[in-house]
């Protein structure tokens, strides 16, 4: 197979993994929503491509684009796509009770926090992920808390205090 059969989508995905510093290693092992998010592409090409890449040809394809890509000079002047604007502020970051905060004011949040992929609600509330662990743990010693007080002390026989 050569270049010109590689579907329209990896094509693209090759141009911007070729200006990624961690190229087809940050591709082929990273977690799935964080290289789609970004590379700027849809998931099903990023599982795509990595399927493409277990197979001797497709690997060996992938390399060589890559490869080319890296060595020519690129069209547009940064294909991996920059952050927004309002990202590009420096806002104060947000701590483990922030998020908590914010999660709690959705339906269900509590529970895409306790169990959604890190990188996931990383991405999805502007975090780093070691904050997300943070929050877990808060949440989690809240319901210990909780559930010890919940607990009914023994009682004596009725009547007596």
């Amino acid at each position: 197979m050569d270049r010109t059969q590689l579907p329209q989508e990896l094509r693209a995905l090759v141009e911007r993994v070729a200006r990624h510093p961690h190229g087809l290693g940050f591709l082929h092992q990273a977690y799935l929503e964080s290289v789609a998010v970004t590379l700027g592409v849809h998931p099903l090409v990023v599982d795509a491509a990595r399927a493409f890449l277990e197979t001797p040809e497709g690997r060996a394809l992938l390399i060589d684009e890559v490869r080319r890509a890296r060595s020519e000079p690129t069209s547009s002047p940064d294909p991996v796509p920059s952050p927004a604007p309002a990202c590009t502020e420096r806002a104060p970051a947000k701590g483990a009770q922030d998020l908590i905060d914010e999660v709690r004011a959705r339906p269900n949040g509590i529970r895409f926090l306790l169990h959604a992929p890190p990188e996931t609600i990383a991405v999805t509330y502007g975090v780093h992920p070691f904050v997300v662990f943070h929050a877990r743990e808060i949440v989690k010693r809240e319901r210990r808390a909780r559930n010890e007080s919940i607990v009914e002390k023994p009682r004596g026989r009725p009547g007596s205090p």
